[in-house]
């Protein structure tokens, strides 16, 4: 563990730690016969735990964070024409079909996300799902709204899909993609057109 300060709070500490462990990487990999011919992606695979801040040390978000956080997703690209910062909401689903525009593969594909360098700002809204229930970030007039939901006794059975592109989706909607999306799965056809 490499301290901050005087090394009393832990979660400055993690983050300083693996500050120091990229710097210690980035400067060998700049060094190395890599750097003029590698694409090198650094992703977070999750936010740190909530518990980790505690009301001593971060009193204003303590008791106040989720598990889902904007994460960063950092490219290094040779000679790369890519701008330099992209501030756009994505997710995990979006990762490959980006590294394929990078790479310029742009053939037809399956995947369900949007590169980020193209058409990721057309579609808005993300939706995740959990061990706990939904996650749901939907841009309403302008704003963006984000939801934690755990759905209990929902009744949806035939209820119809919407119409209107411009309204946020009812919880029936979202249960009722989490169960196609399912049944994809389990008949082994969700990759298939």
């Amino acid at each position: 563990m490499v301290k901050y300060g005087d090394g009393d709070n832990e979660v400055l500490n993690s983050f300083h730690t693996t500050d120091d462990a990229f710097g210690l990487f980035w400067e060998q990999f700049k060094n190395s016969k890599f750097y003029d011919n590698t694409i090198l992606i650094v992703v977070a695979d999750h936010a740190i735990f909530p518990a980790a801040f505690k009301k001593k040390q971060f009193p204003d978000w303590a008791n106040k964070l989720n598990f889902y956080d904007e994460n960063a997703f950092l490219m290094y690209v040779p000679n790369s024409v890519l701008p330099k910062v992209v501030d756009t909401y994505s997710s995990e689903i979006d990762f490959t079909p980006t590294v394929l525009q990078v790479l310029g593969i742009n053939t037809p594909n399956n995947f369900e996300g949007h590169s980020i360098f193209d058409d990721r700002v057309k579609y808005p809204n993300l939706l995740g799902m959990h061990e706990f229930g939904w996650w749901i970030s939907q841009l309403e007039n302008g704003k963006r709204k984000i939801d934690f939901i755990v759905p209990q006794d929902l009744k949806c059975n035939g209820t119809a899909i919407g119409q209107d592109a411009n309204t946020p989706l009812t919880m029936c909607e979202y249960e009722n993609y989490f169960k196609w999306k399912r049944r994809m799965f389990e008949e082994g056809r969700f990759w298939f057109k």
